[in-house]
């Protein structure tokens, strides 16, 4: 079982020091409060800006004023040489968070990996009753995880199918 959640994000170098050393502990916080693994998606791709130039061209013909006509041009050439010295890129930061109906606490990850080499993954039906406790332990895990980042100053909000289809389309 897997939720992924949509993160924010913070910019520490906007912060003061005093400030920036409060993020890193609540981060630190965050990440020694789990006793589940985590994984954090860092997706990066370059962002089409023609869309955006195509409104401020639309708006430039529109616009009546002389002096706000010439600063639209001139923003619209600065973008334009602006993209072409540099990639203009977007971040999104993702969260996975497991659920392993098998975890046992008595039993560490290495033995765990043992004992799965060279068996293939055993299909099992499960009762609706024991399906609905799964997702509960799950979304108490995603409820966990949300009020950690929320310490941190960071959202996040759990995706839902329409958007997980797009992720993973992006992807």
């Amino acid at each position: 079982f897997r939720a992924v959640l949509m993160c924010g994000s913070r910019n520490l170098e906007l912060e003061s020091i005093d400030s920036q050393n409060a993020i890193i502990s609540a981060y630190s916080d965050f990440i020694n409060s789990f006793d589940w693994p985590l994984q954090i998606i860092i997706h990066s791709r370059k962002l089409d800006i023609n869309p955006y130039l195509k409104t401020l061209e639309e708006k430039l013909e529109t616009q009546e004023n002389e002096l706000l006509k010439i600063q639209t041009a001139e923003y619209i050439d600065f973008i334009k040489n602006f993209v072409t010295l540099t990639d203009i890129m977007i971040k999104r930061f993702y969260i996975s968070v497991p659920f392993d109906p098998i975890e046992s606490k008595t039993e560490g990850p290495l033995e765990k990996l043992t004992s799965l080499v060279g068996k293939a993954p055993k299909k099992s039906i499960i009762s609706e009753e024991t399906f609905k406790e799964h997702v509960s332990q799950l979304l108490q895990r995603v409820e966990h995880t949300i009020l950690a980042l929320a310490h941190v100053g960071i959202k996040a909000s759990q995706l839902n199918t329409d958007e997980l289809i797009e992720l993973f389309y992006n992807l």
